[in-house]
Parts: C-alpha cells; sequence; structure tokens
C-alpha cells in the first residue's frame, strides 16, 4: 500500500507538468496530440478509482476498518502499482520537467519610483487610471516633449495597474522612430509568455491576437509611437469588440495621437519646480546642501527646464564635483553648446531627432526663428509670419493673409510635436528653456549660422573675430551702446535688435553698409534721432520693423523700393512720412499703436496700390483736417482693390458712405474724441490682433445704423460686434432693421436703453435664426434690460456669458433656456444688484421645466457685487405649483429624492406648511473648475434654494389644508395612499421637517394626511427639539458635490450671509462606495464671511476626498471657532499650506474629536503655517493629539495674545535646524532648542515683557524650519 502511494504521487506530478506543457503549446497556436490526451485521460481513471477504493475500504460510517476487504485490498493494490508504472513511464515522453519563468513586471524597473514622489505627476496618474476603468475607453495616450519622462510614466501606470488589479497582464513594447513590426511582436509575446512558430508577418499578428483575446484582461503599452501604428499588423485587437484589451501609447506627437483615433490625450508637462529640485538633490547628493555650490546648482537646474532625462543626466555628472566644474557646466550651457557635453548628448540628440523628424523644410525653417527671441520669451506668432515672407519661405504663396495661415498651421505642428509650448494666447507659443538650447545650437552650424546673444547686461557687440559667414543675428540687451562700425556681413539675412529707449543710441553712419544681402530688419526700443544713413544701401530688404521706438527721421526709408512689409507699432512718431509713398510693393503696413500719429499726407494711401493690410488700432483720429481734405483721403483708401484687412477708428459718417472689404475691424462714433474711448471701452481690444475675425463697434444713433446698407452690410458679415450708446434703441435689437446676425460670434452691448436682448413674436423670425454661431455675451450697463430673452433655442452655442451692471435683471435666464445652455464654459455676473437667483424656476408653461440641469461644459463662475442673490436658483413658486396640481395621486413622485422640501409659506402664525414636489431644480457641474464669489451678501447656496414669501392666495385644490392648531394637528390629503410614509422619510432624512418628537409614532397614524407641525420647532434624526434658526444652509450642499468632481478653486468674499461651505452630512456613502468628495480642489480661500459657522460640516467618519487640497486661506470669519475636525485634517494629506487671519472667535485650528473619532493627525506635506491676529486662540488643538509635521519648514505668528502652547504635547525638533525671529524691527534670528512648545511660550514671555511703547504693532513671531526632517510626538 506504501509503494502505491508513493506511485500515485509520483503520476500526480507528472500529470502537472504535461497539463503545464499543454497550456505553453497551446498559448503558442499548438495542438495537443491524440496520444497525450488518451493519456490524460488513462490518468484520470485510475486516480479516480483509487480515490473511490479510498471511500470504500472503511466500514460503519467510517468508524471501524472493513477486515473482509483487507486482503482483497493488498492484491489489487499490487496490481494498480504496476499500471500506474506503465502510465509514469508513458508520462515521461509528453513534455518537459519545466516551463518558462514568467516575464519581469512591467514597470518593476527603480526608474518608475521617482514618478510616485513627484507631486506634478500624481494627478496625470490618478486620472490615466480612472480612464483605465472606464469600459469606454480602449485607446488613451500621454504626449509630451522629449526626456520629459513620458516612459516612466507609462511603466508606473502598468505597474499600478497590475497592483490594483486591473489587469491580469500588463504588457510593454518600445515602438520607436523606425517601427519594426517583428521586434515589436515579440516584446509583446515574451510578456505573454508566447512563442512563436510562424515566420510571416501576418501569421505572427494572427497568434498575438488570439492569444490577447482569450487572456482576460491585458493593457498594452506601446511606447515611443512617431507615426501611427497599424494595429491589425501587430495583432493587437481594439475597439468595442475587444474591450478586455485596452492600449496606452506615448508619443512626442499630438497628431500622432489624434490619427490612431486615441479617445483621450494626457499631456505631461515638465516638472514642477518643487519636485525637480528634489529630483536634482536626489541625483547630485549632499554636494549641493552642506556648504556647495548652492546657487550655482539652482542655476543648473534652471537650464534643465523641469526635464526629469536632463535632471538626472547633470545630476549624475556633477555629483561629488568642485564648484569649478559646476561652474564650467552652467557656462557651456548658457552658452547653449549642448552637443559638446558629453553627459548632455543623449538630451539633445533626442530633441534634435524631433527637429530632423518634421515633414518640411519651411517647418523646420520656422522653428529655428523661435529661437531669435530670448529665454522663456512670449513669441508672436504674427513675427513669425513677417520673417517668413522676408525670407521667401512660402513657395506660391501671394498673400500676406495666406503667409499668416501657413505659419499658423505650421505652429500648431510645432505645438503637437511637443517642440513649442503655449504662449499667453492663441497669438503667442513659447519654446521650452532646454529646446531653445538645441535649436540654437543646431541653427549655430554652417548651414544656417545664426548668431543669438539675449543677455541684457550686454554692452557691446559679440567679440567674434568674423561676421562674414551669419545669416540671422539677434542681439537683446538693455545695456548695449558701442555699435561696430564697418561690419561685413556679405551673407545676412536677418537682423534682430532689442534694445532700451532709456539708452538714446548713436549708430555708425556705415553701420548696414556690408549688409546688402539683408532682406529683414528689426528694431525694438530704438532711441535715435535718424536712422543710419547706410540703410540705403538695403536694396533687398523686405521687411522694416521699427517698433515701439522714438525716431525722429525716417524719411530714409523712400530708397528701400523692395519693401513689402513696413510696422513702426508702438512707436513716437507724428508724422507718416511723404515718401512713404514710393514703396509701390508694399502690401502690409502697421502703425498700431501710434498715440502720436497727427498727420498723414494726402495721397499716401492711394500710392500703396498692392497694400493688402492696413492697421491702425488706437491710431490717428484726425481723419478731418481743414488743411487736409478727409473725405479725399478716406476715399483714396478705400479705393484700394488689393485691401483685404483694414484696421481703424473713424468717424461714423464716413463709414455710411462706401466700403466694401472682405476683412475688417471698424471702431465708429459719432464724436472723433470718443474713438479712442470707444476702443477701450469695447472688449475688442482683448481679442486677437492679427487672427483676423470681422469686426464693428458701432457709438451712434439706432437710426444711423438702419438707414445705412453700407453699415448693415458689414453687421451681416461681422464675427464681432460691440454697441455702445446706441441711442433710441428701446425694446431689442431688431430696431436696428434686421432680424438676423448669422455670422455672429461674439456680441457686446453696453449701455443701451433696451429691454430685451431680442423679443420674438409669433409674426417674427424664429428665434434660433437670430444668432445661429454666437458664442460669446456680453451685457453690461443696460439698466433697463428685464431679460435676455423669452424663447428655448436662442443661446444654444453660447460657450462665455458676462452679465455686469444690469441693474433690473433678476435672473439671467429661465430653467426651460438654462438647459439649452450646453456648450456654456464661463459664467460671470457683476453688480447686477437686483439679482436674486441666476437661473429662474419660475415658468408658465410647466412641461417646459427640466428635472435635471447639467452644465457639461462650465468649469468657470464667478458671482461679484450681486447684493440681492440668494441662491443658484430658488425654485418654482410653492403655492402656484400646489394650485395646479389638484390630482395628487397623479403628481406622486416616483422616490424619495424628487420630494423637494416642506415649506413654510407666509409670515409668523399665518405660515402654511406645503409641500412641494418633484424636484425641478437639480444640478449638475461635471466641469466646474473655478468659482469667484465676491460680495454677495444674501447669497445662502449654490444649490437650489427651496422657499418662499409668498403668502398662499389659496389653499384647498387639491390638498384639504383644515388646520386645527399649532401642536401636530393635521390636514388630509385625498385620494394618496402611501404619498406621506414617501414624505416623512424623505423629509426626516433631510432634517427639514418641524415638529415634536412625537413624529416617531406608528406610521399607519399619518397614513393620507400632512403633519402641521410647530413653527419653531425642528426636529433632528435624533428626536432633538430645536430652534429653526440653527438650521445651516451650506454653500455646496451635499447633492451638488457629487457633481462637482474637476472643482480646482473654490474663492468667497464678503458674503455675509454664509454660514458653511460644504455639506457632507447628507452624504450617502452606501449607495457610491467609490465616492470621494471635490479630489480635485487645490485652493480654497475664505475671506470676510462673518456668519461663517463651519468650513466642513461633518459628515461621517468614512468619508473620503479633499486629498488634493493644497492651499488654505481663511480671514475675517469672526464666527468660526475652529478651522478644521480631526476627521478633515486626515484627508488633507496634499495640504502645504494653511494661512489663518483676524478671526476673533477661533480658539483653536483643530478642533476636539468627536467620540470614536481617530486623534492622530499627520500633516505630512505642509511646508508653511500663518496665524496672523486671532484673539481668542489658545493652542492649535485643545487636545493632547498626536501630530507629524515631516514637512514644516515655516510657523508664522502674529498678534495671537493668548497663544500659550503649540498642542498640549512635547514636540521635538532638531535644534541646529530651528531658527526663530523674534523682532522684526532687529532682523535677529536665534536658534530654537528643544520643544516647540517651550519655543512659542518663551517668545511668548518675551513679548508680554515688553513695553508697549516697545512693541511693533504687530509683534511678529517667525519661526522658520530649514531643511527639516520631521517634527512628531
Amino acid at each position: 500500500m506504501e509503494k502505491l502511494k508513493e506511485h500515485l504521487q509520483k503520476l500526480r506530478d507528472r500529470r502537472v507538468a504535461v497539463e503545464q506543457s499543454i497550456n505553453a503549446a497551446e498559448l503558442n497556436q499548438q495542438v495537443t496530440s491524440h496520444e497525450v490526451k488518451s493519456w490524460l485521460t488513462k490518468v484520470e481513471k485510475i486516480i479516480s478509482a483509487l480515490e473511490n477504493d479510498k471511500t470504500n475500504r472503511k466500514c460503519l460510517n467510517g468508524w471501524c476498518p472493513n477486515p473482509k476487504a483487507r486482503y482483497s485490498s493488498s492484491r489489487k493494490a499490487k496490481n494498480k502499482a504496476q499500471d500506474i508504472g506503465e502510465l509514469l513511464q508513458e508520462g515521461r515522453n509528453y513534455g518537459g520537467v519545466y516551463i518558462d519563468a514568467p516575464p519581469p513586471e512591467t514597470g518593476s524597473s527603480s526608474s518608475t519610483e521617482d514618478v510616485k514622489h513627484f507631486k506634478s505627476r500624481t494627478s496625470i496618474l490618478n486620472e490615466v487610471l480612472i480612464a483605465l476603468r472606464d469600459d469606454k475607453i480602449n485607446i488613451i495616450a500621454i504626449c509630451g516633449m522629449a526626456g520629459v519622462g513620458k516612459t516612466e510614466m507609462a511603466k508606473e501606470i502598468g505597474r499600478r495597474a497590475k497592483v490594483d488589479h486591473l489587469f491580469d497582464k500588463v504588457v510593454i513594447a518600445e515602438v520607436s522612430q523606425s517601427p519594426n513590426l517583428r521586434v515589436i511582436q515579440s516584446e509583446i509575446a515574451e510578456n505573454l509568455g508566447l512563442k512563436f512558430y510562424q515566420e510571416s508577418l501576418a501569421g505572427r499578428a494572427n497568434a498575438l491576437n488570439s492569444i490577447i483575446t482569450k487572456t482576460k484582461n491585458v493593457l498594452v503599452i506601446l511606447d515611443d509611437i512617431w507615426e501611427p501604428l497599424d494595429l491589425v499588423k501587430v495583432g493587437i485587437p481594439y475597439g468595442d469588440k475587444h474591450k478586455s484589451c485596452k492600449i496606452l501609447i506615448t508619443s512626442r506627437s499630438e497628431e500622432t495621437c489624434n490619427q490612431m483615433k486615441t479617445q483621450i490625450i494626457f499631456p505631461i508637462k515638465p516638472l514642477s519646480e518643487v519636485d525637480a529640485w528634489n529630483l536634482f538633490k536626489r541625483t547630485a547628493g549632499d554636494c549641493i546642501q552642506n556648504g556647495g555650490p548652492f546657487q550655482i546648482a539652482k542655476d543648473v537646474l534652471k537650464e534643465c527646464g523641469g526635464l526629469p532625462v536632463a535632471i538626472v543626466i547633470i545630476g549624475n555628472a556633477l555629483a561629488n564635483k568642485s564648484k569649478e566644474e559646476w561652474t564650467a557646466v552652467l557656462q557651456q550651457l548658457r552658452r547653449s553648446g549642448l552637443e559638446n557635453i558629453p553627459v548632455y548628448s543623449k538630451v539633445y540628440s533626442s530633441i534634435k531627432s524631433s527637429y530632423d523628424y518634421l515633414e518640411s523644410k519651411e517647418a523646420r525653417s520656422c522653428f529655428l526663428l523661435c529661437c531669435l527671441f530670448p529665454e522663456d520669451h512670449n513669441i508672436p506668432i504674427e513675427d513669425l509670419v513677417r520673417y517668413g515672407v522676408g525670407r521667401n519661405l512660402f513657395a506660391n504663396i501671394d498673400t500676406i493673409e495666406e503667409a499668416r495661415r501657413e505659419v499658423h498651421q505650421m505652429v500648431r505642428n510645432l505645438r503637437r510635436s511637443n517642440l513649442l509650448l503655449d504662449g499667453e494666447d492663441e497669438e503667442h507659443v513659447k519654446m521650452h528653456v532646454v529646446v531653445r538650447d538645441v535649436a540654437i545650437s543646431i541653427a549655430s552650424k554652417d548651414e544656417h549660422c545664426f548668431l543669438v546673444r539675449c543677455d541684457y547686461k550686454m554692452e557691446e557687440w559679440p567679440q567674434n573675430e568674423r561676421y562674414e559667414h551669419y545669416a540671422a543675428i539677434s542681439l537683446v540687451s538693455k545695456e548695449l551702446e558701442r555699435h561696430l562700425d564697418g561690419l561685413e556681413c556679405p551673407k545676412l539675412e536677418l537682423l534682430h535688435m532689442s534694445l532700451s529707449l532709456e539708452r538714446p543710441q548713436t549708430f555708425p553712419t556705415n553701420l548696414f553698409s556690408g549688409m546688402k544681402e539683408l532682406k529683414i530688419l528689426s528694431l525694438h526700443c530704438i532711441s535715435s534721432l535718424s536712422l543710419p544713413l547706410s540703410i540705403r544701401v538695403l536694396q533687398n530688404l523686405r521687411v522694416l520693423k521699427l517698433e515701439n521706438c522714438s525716431l525722429k527721421d525716417v524719411s530714409a526709408i523712400e530708397s528701400l523700393l523692395k519693401l513689402k512689409i513696413l510696422s513702426f507699432r508702438g512707436s513716437y512718431i507724428k508724422e507718416l512720412p511723404r515718401e512713404i509713398q514710393n514703396l509701390s510693393w508694399l502690401k502690409l503696413l502697421d502703425l498700431s499703436e501710434c498715440w502720436d500719429l497727427q498727420r498723414i499726407p494726402p495721397g499716401v494711401f492711394s500710392s500703396l496700390s498692392r497694400l493688402e493690410e492696413l492697421y491702425m488700432e488706437q491710431s490717428f483720429p484726425c481723419w478731418e483736417s481743414p488743411e487736409e481734405n478727409g473725405n479725399k483721403i478716406n476715399a483714396d483708401l478705400f479705393s484700394s482693390q488689393h485691401m483685404m484687412v483694414l484696421d481703424i477708428c473713424i468717424p461714423i459718417r464716413l463709414l455710411q458712405k462706401g466700403l466694401y472689404l472682405r476683412n475688417f475691424r471698424i471702431y465708429a462714433s459719432e464724436r472723433l474724441d470718443r474713438l479712442f474711448e470707444l476702443y477701450i471701452k469695447s472688449s475688442m481690444h482683448w481679442k486677437s490682433r492679427y487672427l483676423f475675425e470681422n469686426t464693428l463697434a458701432l457709438e451712434c444713433k439706432a437710426s444711423d445704423i438702419a438707414k445705412s446698407p453700407r453699415i448693415l452690410l458689414m453687421l451681416q458679415k461681422a464675427e464681432i460686434l460691440c454697441l455702445i450708446e446706441i441711442r433710441d434703441l428701446k425694446n431689442n435689437l431688431f430696431e436696428l432693421g434686421f432680424q438676423s446676425f448669422p455670422r455672429l460670434k461674439f456680441l457686446e452691448v453696453s449701455k443701451c436703453n433696451m429691454r430685451y436682448l431680442i423679443d420674438v413674436k409669433s409674426d417674427q423670425t424664429r428665434p434660433h435664426a437670430a444668432f445661429p454661431l454666437l458664442e460669446s455675451l456680453v451685457l453690461r450697463w443696460t439698466d433697463k434690460l428685464v431679460k435676455i430673452c423669452h424663447d428655448r433655442d436662442v443661446l444654444g452655442n453660447l460657450r462665455y456669458l458676462n452679465l455686469y451692471g444690469c441693474t433690473s435683471l433678476k435672473n439671467a435666464f429661465p430653467l426651460s433656456i438654462a438647459r439649452d445652455l450646453i456648450q456654456l464654459q464661463r459664467l460671470i455676473i457683476e453688480h447686477c444688484y437686483a439679482m436674486e437667483e441666476i437661473f429662474s424656476g419660475e415658468e408658465k408653461d410647466k412641461k417646459e421645466v427640466p428635472k435635471m440641469i447639467v452644465f457639461p461644459k462650465l468649469y468657470h463662475v464667478e458671482l461679484n457685487f450681486l447684493t440681492s442673490l440668494i441662491a443658484f436658483c430658488k425654485g418654482n413658486d410653492p403655492v402656484s405649483e400646489v394650485l395646479e396640481s389638484s390630482n395628487v395621486d397623479a403628481q406622486k413622485p416616483s422616490s424619495n429624492q424628487e420630494i423637494e422640501n416642506i415649506l413654510e409659506v407666509g409670515e409668523e402664525e399665518d405660515a402654511v406648511e406645503i409641500i412641494v414636489f418633484p424636484k425641478f431644480w437639480s444640478f449638475k457641474w461635471p466641469s466646474m473648475h473655478e468659482i469667484y464669489l465676491y460680495e454677495c451678501p444674501n447669497l445662502i447656496t449654490f444649490g437650489p434654494e427651496i422657499g418662499s414669501t409668498a403668502k398662499p392666495k389659496k389653499i384647498n385644490v387639491g390638498l384639504d389644508s383644515k388646520r386645527q392648531d399649532h401642536t401636530g394637528t393635521t390636514s388630509s390629503v385625498k385620494n394618496a395612499p402611501g404619498f406621506l410614509d414617501r414624505c416623512l422619510d424623505c423629509v426626516l432624512c433631510r432634517k427639514k421637517l418641524q415638529g415634536s418628537s412625537s413624529l416617531g409614532g406608528n406610521e399607519p397614524e399619518f397614513q393620507g394626511q400632512i403633519l402641521h407641525p410647530p413653527v419653531n420647532k425642528e426636529v433632528d434624526p435624533n428626536g432633538n427639539d430645536r430652534d429653526i434658526q440653527t438650521e445651516i444652509r451650506s454653500l455646496i450642499p451635499s447633492s451638488l458635490i457629487n457633481s462637482m468632481q474637476n472643482l480646482q478653486l473654490l474663492e468667497a468674499v464678503k458674503c455675509n450671509s454664509l454660514e458653511a461651505i460644504f455639506e457632507l452630512e447628507g452624504l450617502n456613502l452606501e449607495k457610491s462606495s467609490a465616492f470621494i468628495a471635490c479630489n480635485n480642489l487645490r485652493e480654497l480661500k475664505l475671506r470676510t464671511l462673518p456668519k461663517l459657522k463651519h468650513i466642513w460640516k461633518d459628515g461621517p467618519q468614512e468619508i473620503t476626498g479633499f486629498h488634493e487640497l493644497r492651499l488654505l486661506v481663511v480671514s475675517e470669519c469672526h464666527n468660526l471657532k475652529y478651522l478644521f475636525s480631526p476627521s478633515i485634517a486626515k484627508l488633507l494629506v496634499e495640504l502645504e499650506e494653511i494661512e489663518v487671519q483676524e478671526c476673533n472667535e477661533m480658539e483653536a485650528i483643530l478642533a476636539k474629536a468627536r467620540e470614536n473619532e481617530k486623534s492622530e493627525v499627520t500633516f505630512p506635506n505642509v511646508h508653511t503655517l500663518s496665524l496672523v491676529r486671532l484673539r481668542k486662540l489658545e493652542c492649535f488643538c485643545v487636545e493632547a493629539n498626536a501630530f507629524k509635521w515631516p514637512s514644516l519648514t515655516k510657523v508664522k505668528v502674529v498678534g495671537c495674545d493668548k497663544l500659550k502652547m503649540f498642542v498640549p504635547r512635547k514636540v521635538e525638533t532638531p535644534p541646529e535646524l530651528v531658527r526663530v525671529n523674534t523682532d522684526l524691527r532687529e532682523l535677529k534670528f536665534q536658534y530654537m532648542v528643544g520643544d516647540l512648545n517651550d519655543a512659542i511660550r518663551e517668545m511668548m514671555i518675551k513679548c508680554e515683557g515688553r513695553s508697549l511703547q516697545s512693541r511693533p504693532a504687530d509683534w511678529v513671531t517667525i519661526v522658520t524650519f530649514c531643511h527639516l526632517q520631521g517634527i512628531q510626538s
């Protein structure tokens, strides 16, 4: 029997080995032979038979052996052992005794460790993981410039996805600039344990596709994609039919990501300054901290531009090096000689490969032009346009407008390739500091030969022996005064100089004599009496920019006959030189912001027969001059057949005489002295300067517009329209003479007396035809405006709404219109003193009222100086709602959540309780990022405010409100079986029912009745009576928190009625176990909120959220007694700065812990704590909480008279790392020794010992912890 057991165990082991071999074969698309299957069947039978025999060898239910069977079993065992031996021998022929080890885990490399410590990467990491959980998303991308850390991020995502059990398999393959499909297939197969036996690409793809499809959940990471990869040819299944496989790609090119049909692109930016410094310290070591080259290290780090690969390479290379070696590397980096720094060659080659990959020579030239500008400069794209025209970069392009379109497309592509960054607006770009260094290095080579020196302290031209080979020179300095005489630059095509107006320049007469091939001359901030006479030799000059200059005489430009572009933008010039009329090839003339321009000689514009674009923004208001015929000037101006763009301020009567333009930006007024004021008053000055949209700003009578066919024609073509003080406009815009603005995208109406924007009647044009494309609407100081519009489908494309000083407007829109604002992104309302709500719930047609209002794209809200505002929406009039609901049963709500409230309508003794239903005014804000509230003294809640002060006009229509007394009597509700129990459950849950604790009686007693409890009491869930006045409404009620998960900034100032900010009490954690409250909120600023009692109204201790809050500022909240509770404090793991000022009632920062509430508190990232003029503050907390402050570096205490200790426990600090400033006037620092509590106590005693005369007005104590590693109890 023992021998049989031994053989049986060996057979089991052999079966396992054979099955593993079979599984491996199946992974590799191999078929199991019939013999092996037969062997497994035999093995299974014999093992099963032996198991059954073992069971039958017992009798009496297993209590004693069966003696009769013992002999027979022994004989059978010998036979079975022989059979097993034969099977074992056969099984040795089927499969090996081992299988391949599993591949290493994706992301297990130590290189991903840093990603977890980068705060600037955490949010992206979490967002990608959320996207991977979404069943609707199959392909996502991480996009960023070279060296920014895309690969490490992808590996860390793979590791986290595996740890979080999102996928059974996570595989990664590098694609690279020259993808090899066989290599990619092999890398993926190796990660999956697949061996290819097929030779063809198609066969390998089928095998890979089959195994990925069979695997339950697979994440495929394709790293470093340069151009679209054919996933089918590789063998990667994707799409809705293959939801078990998700794909994550990394690429430098956004365009490539789009071509691969990625559903979400996550841009990854350079590291933040803090993260970059922390990484640099870890790689460079202690040498930069312990007496080492600290400031030089900071400068070196700046040259790395937040690129992890550059930081690591430089940090490792300079670890433990001398100060001289650090200085040498810094000088090389500043000279942009990256290829000459051996350790930096990887960074250089990585970025240069992106440059080499650009498709066209024009794109590469456009990229190199960007390095002419200073570091971190907002580069005007218009400059690139004009430089491109000057260098003839564009083949087969005849007009400036075409060239501009081409350059903007190039810039978009460069942005998508992450070679350029976004600038301050759509007309500017930036170049990353490291990318700029690479660009300068490339441009300095023989093929291009750029000389770029942007040094504000440079006093003279670079001391180069020869300038003959340079094609472009850029010099930027505020100190440059000495210019080289007789420069020989025979190949120079572009000269850019930006100097200082404060230093008048004296140019050598022959400065330009050796630059006869110059095509572009750009002089900025030059102060000189005249241009050098040698400018006359520049016969090939095509672009001349004299911008922000002070030049007395520019007549020398008359000889520049090939000039195509001439700009005097922002320059001091009183008279346009008559000699300009000789420039017959001129296509663009820019006189914008020439404030002092007073005279344009007659005939100048008519001579410029090829002029396409004229820019005179804020220039030359003197169109009518007694000595120069103003009408003739304008007639000549408008007769140019090539004119495409006109940007001008002009009298309204000249505008009426005839103007046919394709593109225009015109400011027209009745009064000449108001032209510039019209420009400033309008919102047009912040619109695009050169990305032209037809713009018209008018200040005149309505009749002037209605009677002028020319103006009406321009209104039809206008994309941007500003109407200021249009007199005689009484009712709406249709009084201007037409009922449609077919191209209008931006509309501003200011100081007009109309009552409606549009007022559509049944016999007029359908409302949707009025503004089919309108995106932005600005209404300013329209005092008589009572309603924007009546009808739906009017503003369905609206993205931006700004209401300012509309003092008669009580709401912006009714709810029926609000539900159509699905494109709305920004909402700003200011100084509308009569506005009580943003959206009105009062509707004539109740069928028009939606149950849920969703603003899917709204991300920014500002509500300022709205003195009557109560809530975002007050809701319907409760009485009229009841009166129209005669059949209560027909209106019976489907769930408790639809019952909104029990209200009291009326005052004092006449108050009547009314049930309002359903909940029509629910809102959702899925994209909300920023909320600014300023001086809204009556604002109570951002959610719907339920209530009305109107007295009931009529009772007992469907509701028998037969009232008996004020103490628990009832009114019957007819034909509403089961209605009240829903009401009571809902209302009790929401703490809105007023009454006594007797309400907890048997449910049948109240069936079909409405209870009328006393008006001055309410019942909480514990059955305790309390005054109705103790009910606190929150700015963000619990019903809204779930829809504000993207909120990043909340600021409330001078909102005198606010009592709480976040209501957490009503959060239902059972329904959403994964719910995390406001987890993207980063900044919370609360100032001058006199009634504020709670920032967080405590909810369940199990709540999670607010993890990303970094800055908390609270000031002048005199009713606030503490900042947060321990349960909230434990959530604030990313909090960095706490600033509390002038809160008169604040006794402690941390409230006393509730029963069973965890009292240990850790602030892992708080580095600054500021406590200013908190007169009642005695300590940070009143309990002996366990505190940990591992990052605290600075504590500031100002005017906290009663502060005696920090916490009621000892808080140790390293004495050599702490400095204390006890007197701002003396600015003396002393080291703090021992306990933080002792130090604070000692400082208080010293301050108390001073006389009032010697104490500063606001005595200050500042404790600074430098490089503090940890403070804890």
